[in-house]
């Protein structure tokens, strides 16, 4: 065989290797490329929520669809991001929705209420308000305004306001504080940093020094807020309140705490997703990563889940993993 033969042949054969490794490093770039793309400009969290008749049943075609226009319209106009409330026309179903339920109940006064322990809101509305067609409007301000107000509130944060990982507090308690309350008090403390531990992991220590009076409660977030309040029945919401502002759970509605709970996962889940890609973009991800992280954005861009918790504990699970790679560090969401 002549050199020049040869020589083409190990040419050949270089640009084949050469070739095929361009390719092997070009693939994921252009993976994250695609989905980084699909996330920016066409990923959205899809809530469905159902509306039914309750007590009186009218024709009424257009009224579903005049809500959802006005809720369209109103989430463009405050720039909410990655979100979409959308109304399922179940006026003459009747059916008892698993999910989001707005039940029309015919009254003597237009007013809502919204229950403390389920995901379902009455609208109490009146023969006037059909007639005056606003009870679309009606419809559309209490889905923006006060049930689902939690989710227009989180998908409009800026960056800077996300959640944080942790937060830290100290309590303390007066000698002459109730045993039963101060239990009272760290059970609900237990509870809700169980509920918010893939959101933000709550630390805290006990400092029985923070209290001058006998019977005050204080909770003390150090460099941010003190707070003092005397020890009785109340004691525990109020801590409960305070740690909820302090952690920038969404204030609506107030009285249901599930509600704005499913909020916050979805929009840390979501949050999650935007680190990764930033992240990975970096160029120092691996294949199986980014193949997770698809699957992840496939799941819940179809999702009919009611709670992403499962879908958060997988991003924060990817997310500490990439972290241990990068960084040599397992902390949640590591700048």
């Amino acid at each position: 065989m002549s050199i020049l033969k040869q020589s083409f042949i190990y040419i050949c054969v270089a640009m084949a290797v050469l070739i095929s490794w361009i390719i092997k490093i070009n693939r994921q770039p252009n993976e994250l490329s695609t989905l980084r793309h699909y996330f920016n400009c066409d990923f959205k969290v899809v809530i469905p929520i159902a509306v039914r008749f309750n007590n009186e049943n009218f024709i009424l075609p257009d009224l579903i669809q005049a809500a959802q226009m006005q809720i369209n319209e109103e989430l463009r106009a405050l720039d909410v991001q990655h979100l979409g409330l959308v109304l399922v026309d179940d006026l003459h179903v009747g059916n008892v929705s698993q999910g989001y339920m707005m039940d029309l109940i015919l009254h003597h006064e237009n007013s809502l209420g919204i229950s403390s322990d389920s995901l379902q809101v009455a609208i109490f509305y009146t023969l006037e308000s059909i007639h005056s067609n606003d009870l679309p409007f009606f419809l559309a301000q209490t889905v923006l305004y006060h049930f689902l107000n939690g989710e227009v509130d989180l998908f409009s944060r800026p960056e800077s306001e996300d959640f944080e990982n942790e937060l830290e507090f100290e309590i303390g308690f007066g000698q002459a504080v109730n045993k039963t309350r101060t239990l009272d008090v760290l059970r609900t403390i237990e509870k809700l940093a169980t509920a918010v531990k893939y959101i933000t992991l709550l630390r805290w220590t006990i400092n029985n020094k923070l209290v001058s009076g006998k019977d005050e409660v204080v909770i003390n977030f150090p460099g941010r807020l003190s707070k003092t309040m005397k020890g009785d029945s109340n004691t525990a919401f109020k801590i409960q309140t305070i740690l909820e502002d302090q952690l920038q759970l969404p204030s609506r509605p107030r009285n249901n705490l599930s509600v704005r709970l499913l909020a916050s996962y979805r929009k840390k889940t979501v949050s999650n997703i935007k680190q990764l890609l930033d992240k990975l973009d970096e160029g120092k991800e691996s294949g199986k990563l980014i193949n997770q992280l698809t699957r992840l954005v496939a799941d819940v861009g179809q999702s009919q889940n009611i709670s992403w918790l499962g879908y958060l504990e997988r991003s924060q699970d990817m997310l500490l993993k990439l972290n241990e790679a990068m960084y040599g560090s397992s902390e949640r969401g590591m700048a």
